[in-house]
């Protein structure tokens, strides 16, 4: 991942291999494993000294779908974070080659950074 800009305003680029082993058919292909090939991109801007805005996407080159998120995230003491994000959620068809995206799910995480400065 390549990070252009400084820790509060920032924009993202990488790649990356995600493996993936599920309970259930995820591509349509009757494969519970797979590997996904994925190009990522981000940006962070701080719109407040505790508030920033979030925004990512991936395209995963091997099934070509994409998929985004935007959040706010919110620091609540030093190195703890909470992450508000709406995240759409799409189904590959592969009789059409098409992504659908019937629903957007919101998502709340906490981040706490562990070891000392």
């Amino acid at each position: 991942m390549l990070r252009l800009g400084d820790r509060q305003d920032n924009l993202t680029i990488g790649t990356g291999v995600y493996y993936v082993k599920s309970t259930f058919d995820l591509s349509g292909n009757k494969d519970l494993s797979f590997l996904m090939n994925n190009i990522y991109f981000g940006f962070q801007k701080q719109i407040s000294k505790k508030l920033y805005l979030m925004a990512g996407g991936m395209y995963f080159l091997n099934y070509q779908i994409f998929t985004g998120a935007i959040r706010i995230k919110a620091i609540i003491r030093y190195r703890i974070a909470l992450n508000f994000e709406l995240m759409p959620l799409g189904f590959n068809d592969p009789t059409t080659n098409k992504t659908e995206i019937p629903i957007a799910i919101p998502l709340i995480s906490f981040r706490m950074l562990l070891g000392k400065d």
